[in-house]
C-alpha cells in the first residue's frame, strides 16, 4: 500500500533498505496528526485566515510553526491542497 509512506512519522525500520515497506500510522500517530492539524487550524482562525492557500503570504507569516508542525506530522496527502479539474 504506497499511500502509507506518505506519513512523514513513518520511517524503515532498522538495517532495512531505503525502498522498504513503511509501517502504518497507528493511533498515536494519527492522533499526534490531528493534534497538529487543530493548532494549525486554531493560528489560522485567530488570524482571520480563511483561506491558506488563496491567502498563502499571510498564513505562512502568522503559522509558520504551526503549519512546520502540521506538515511533519501528517500525510502530505492530508495538508497539500487537492488539484481540482474543471469538466
Amino acid at each position: 500500500m504506497a499511500w502509507l509512506s506518505v506519513f512523514g512519522s513513518a520511517r524503515p525500520s532498522e538495517g532495512s533498505k531505503e525502498n522498504a515497506a513503511y509501517e502504518a500510522p497507528d493511533r498515536v500517530k494519527r492522533a499526534q496528526c490531528w493534534d497538529a492539524r487543530d493548532v494549525y487550524f486554531q493560528c489560522l482562525d485567530k488570524n482571520n485566515i480563511l483561506d491558506a492557500i488563496g491567502e498563502k503570504e499571510a498564513a505562512e507569516k502568522a503559522c509558520a510553526k504551526e503549519s512546520v508542525n502540521f506538515e511533519q506530522n501528517c500525510a502530505s496527502s492530508w495538508v497539500s491542497p487537492i488539484p481540482h479539474t474543471s469538466g
